[in-house]
């Protein structure tokens, strides 16, 4: 089966796949410093990385702004793909 790229697709080539912690609207700010800072020392552990690294990923332990620069790159570049697809919740 050919990648993405070799089907014409090169947009498709530097796709990758992420995880995050998101926290509702309104969260208390300190909060939210406190969840990050405890996600942060996890995934810096080093039975962590050697866990996401089995899996073939790596860890990528970021602040909550950059986490939300990441999220309006990602929508700003995939959510007229999604609109276009007619795809939907159920």
């Amino acid at each position: 089966m050919p990648t993405a790229v070799e089907a014409g697709y090169p947009a498709l080539g530097d796709v990758i796949e992420w995880y995050g912690v998101a926290v509702p609207t309104g969260t208390p700010r300190q909060t939210i410093a406190k969840l990050n800072a405890a996600v942060v020392r996890a995934l810096n552990s080093p039975d962590a990385v050697k866990s996401i690294q089995n899996l073939g990923q790596t860890p990528a332990p970021s602040t909550p702004e950059e986490f939300n620069q990441q999220i309006r790159e990602e929508y700003a570049r995939w959510g007229k793909v999604v609109k276009a697809s007619g795809a939907k919740v159920d």
